[in-house]
């Protein structure tokens, strides 16, 4: 399983001016918009929710999550809890696409951030299971990245997360949701994004696989088209890569539980899962 990561950036947190942004790569959770059309995935969502947190790749605790947890981490500009500077347990954490909030709770207990953290997205059922440690809004990207934008400056965040969602969006949304969501950084923030790559490094059937592809874009065009765009001084792309393996037949079940929207019913009834 590859990542890609790529960011714009500023000076370092509490330095003159700008925001960073990451670009990774990953899996998502919000809305697709093709073709002007927005459609969402929330259904999709909605109907997996309950079991979604015991998927091999969003399992709490899991050998996978703890090496994303320090490659994210690493991205946003955080360290361990440990060694960490005071004013690091007061930034501003807001993930946008978060669905539970499972990595968003696992990331800051990691970097020891107190305030409460934000946790955007699309399904209602998902949102549901974040708790009282996050404050839960219910909105797409680019309609939350309105309103971040246009808000004070108490009211922005210091880091904006948007992990395994760019694929739910097409060209005109991914570039609106950024332009915004860099705005609605506080100076010297942060906009780590961590997107899937375009060529699928995983087994699946050539009819995922060309819907995998359909759906994301090469990340590396987006890291090129934010240099020098929407007041970011920094663009860095990175990838990074976990070898999985595990059994045909519980790699096979995973399949089956539709864990990922490439999955969805919207493209693969049962027989042709099967």
């Amino acid at each position: 399983w590859d990542e890609s990561f790529a960011a714009p950036g500023a000076a370092a947190r509490g330095g003159h001016g700008g925001g960073e942004l990451l670009l990774l790569a990953a899996m998502g959770v919000c809305e697709l918009e093709e073709e002007g059309a927005r459609r969402s995935h929330s259904g999709h969502y909605s109907a997996s929710a309950a079991g979604y947190e015991r998927a091999f790749f969003y399992a709490d605790g899991s050998e996978y999550q703890t090496w994303q947890l320090g490659v994210v981490a690493r991205a946003c500009g955080l360290v361990a809890a440990d060694v960490a500077p005071r004013s690091q347990r007061t930034l501003r954490v807001v993930d946008v696409g978060g669905g539970t909030g499972n990595f968003t709770r696992a990331l800051c207990k990691y970097a020891g951030i107190i305030a409460q953290p934000t946790v955007v997205d699309c399904s209602a059922d998902m949102l549901a299971l974040v708790g009282g440690f996050a404050h839960a809004v219910k909105a797409d990207a680019v309609t939350y990245s309105r309103e971040i934008a246009a808000a004070g400056e108490a009211d922005k965040a210091d880091i904006i997360l948007l992990k395994e969602i760019m694929h739910h969006l097409d060209g005109v949304a991914a570039d609106e949701a950024l332009r915004n969501l860099v705005s609605g950084l506080r100076i010297g923030g942060r906009l780590v994004v961590v997107t899937r790559p375009h060529e699928p490094t995983v087994a699946l059937f050539e009819a995922a696989k060309r819907v995998w592809r359909r759906q994301q874009p090469d990340a590396h065009a987006w890291a090129q088209s934010l240099r020098g765009a929407h007041g970011t001084p920094r663009v860095d792309e990175f990838e990074a890569a976990y070898a999985v393996t595990m059994p045909a037949a519980e790699w096979g079940e995973l399949l089956r539980s539709r864990f990922w929207s490439t999955l969805s019913r919207e493209h693969f009834d049962d027989a042709a899962l099967e």
